[in-house]
């Protein structure tokens, strides 16, 4: 197989480096499609339950709900350690965390701290919805990558607009201030639903006036999953795909 042919067309016009004429004959190392991290850490990839406090029209029914209990502290820290145990044998991890929502887990903070606990040099990064409050992120930012993916249908209440701003202002801030070591990722995503390209205008806009935003996040834009209940994926405007287009373009920069 040659290496050119391990990256779909339809992907290669989002990644400049992965271009036909930039590749080789022969299959090359992982870290020409995939992020180096994966070479210099054991990689756990973990949805740390379904429980979720939106529920938002395009996300996989099987992915959410808002009666599963919690996980206690007492579970997660048992199945990381006999990860950590059986598999990552001492070795640093990168631990990516999702859900559902991860950090409604009354426990969350502990569970990272016990992670960081097994070695010191593994890392953690936690997807959210942002809807805890700053003082939460600013405590889980000091131990965790953070990703903010900003759901418009919840975000068009002002309030929940109001509150993702100051959480992402909050953890751009202690970046600028140099209170978070350089290498812990922040990034927010607006996840564009069709029709709401004005909402996510204003919220791009009011992320990237955040003095140091530009610099200290990766701010960005995705188009929504196909959902399950359809066979394809939904209808954007040309106006809507070229908003999403610049805001990657910009994010890669």
């Amino acid at each position: 197989m040659k290496s050119r042919d391990l990256i779909p067309d339809d992907i290669q016009k989002f990644l400049p480096w992965a271009s036909r004429e930039n590749t080789n004959d022969e299959v090359v190392a992982p870290d020409a499609v995939v992020s180096l991290t994966g070479l210099v850490y054991k990689t756990i990839i973990w949805d740390l339950g379904r429980r979720c406090n939106y529920s938002c029209s395009y996300c996989y029914p099987g992915s959410h709900n808002k009666y599963e209990s919690h996980k206690s502290l007492g579970s997660l820290i048992h199945a990381y350690d006999l990860l950590n145990e059986q598999w990552l044998r001492g070795e640093r991890a990168f631990v990516l965390i999702a859900g559902g929502e991860p950090t409604i887990n009354p426990n969350y903070l502990e569970f990272v701290q016990h992670i960081l606990s097994r070695n010191e040099e593994s890392l953690v990064h936690t997807t959210t919805n942002g809807s805890r409050d700053s003082r939460f992120y600013a405590e889980l930012f000091a131990m965790s990558s953070l990703s903010f993916s900003a759901h418009l249908e919840i975000l068009s209440d002002e309030h929940a607009f109001e509150r993702f701003v100051k959480n992402v202002e909050t953890c751009v801030e202690l970046k600028v201030r140099g209170e978070i070591p350089e290498h812990r990722v922040l990034q927010a995503r607006i996840m564009l639903k069709p029709g709401m390209l004005d909402l996510a205008t204003r919220l791009y806009l009011r992320l990237r006036d955040i003095p140091g935003a530009l610099t200290h996040a990766d701010l960005s834009c995705d188009i929504l999953h196909q959902s399950s209940a359809k066979s394809t994926l939904p209808e954007y405007s040309k106006e809507e795909l070229e908003f999403v287009r610049e805001r990657t373009a910009i994010a890669r920069s």
